[in-house]
């Protein structure tokens, strides 16, 4: 059976389709509705274990880099280890069209922190105050070991 599934963000709509059942596909959906509105539910470990089980079942794997870490500190994290992250939208009170396009360094997290303290989103993003795109890897994570 194939379920269309449209996931939710705080400025856009997008459609995503893939083999499930439908009461997995629905519990997706709603997962993700309610992460939108709840800008900490990243730390649930309920969440977490039931959407791996879920992914697990569909045969998907789940990636959540941000999983229990503190924000701010992995935004850091993010250029000191050498990843090229663009801003591509912005949606929060606080944040201008000029960080359209930017690509992130020490100085602009700086700002992106001070600013989401200052108007209350979050730093990484993960409520839609923003959107990005990673344009660049570290070379570490390409080199034979």
């Amino acid at each position: 059976m194939r379920t269309k599934i449209v996931t939710c963000s705080t400025r856009r709509r997008r459609g995503k389709t893939w083999n499930g059942s439908q009461s997995n596909s629905i519990y997706l959906l709603s997962f993700r509705r309610r992460r939108v509105k709840k800008k900490k539910s990243w730390k649930s470990t309920y969440q977490r274990d039931r959407v791996e089980k879920i992914a697990e079942e569909l045969g998907l794997k789940v990636f959540a880099p941000l999983w229990q870490h503190y924000q701010e500190n992995y935004m850091k994290w993010l250029v000191r280890e050498g990843f090229r992250v663009e801003i591509t939208d912005v949606a929060a009170r606080g944040l201008e069209k000029s960080w359209e396009g930017k690509i992130l360094d020490q100085e602009s997290v700086d700002k992106l922190i001070e600013l989401s303290r200052e108007y209350g989103f979050n730093p990484a993003g993960e409520g839609g105050e923003y959107e990005t795109k990673v344009v660049g890897f570290p070379n570490s994570m390409f080199s034979d070991k």
